[in-house]
């Protein structure tokens, strides 16, 4: 579900596996629905969380928006989620994010 809409996506994500077990991937995605498509693209980290399983952190940005209700894509980043499970199925989920008005900035450290 895109902004309300019914859709289906399309995605191609790559990854490099890095020393420390963790994977860097980039991706692409193409949303789908009978009222237009948008395509997104980032990039996250994955963990393995089980044999042939995997749970990604993403971000990334709508460069594409064809229907007039998901313009506003195209004005936010977003970040996300996204998890595979070793039977093939997966769910993602996916939030914009918001843009603070005050004049400070606050930052916390890792």
């Amino acid at each position: 579900m895109l902004l309300g809409s019914e859709m289906e996506d399309l995605t191609t994500f790559g990854s490099v596996m890095r020393p420390n077990g963790t994977a860097y991937g980039q991706g692409n995605s193409i949303q789908m629905s009978t009222e237009g498509m948008a395509e997104w693209r980032g990039a996250g980290l994955g963990k393995p969380t089980g044999p042939g399983a995997w749970k990604y952190a993403y971000g990334g940005v709508y460069t594409i928006a064809t229907h007039e209700k998901w313009q506003r894509v195209l004005n936010v980043y977003t970040a996300g989620e996204y998890e595979n499970h070793a039977n093939g199925n997966y769910q993602w989920k996916l939030w914009e994010w918001k843009f603070c008005h005050s004049p400070f900035l606050h930052f916390s450290l890792l």
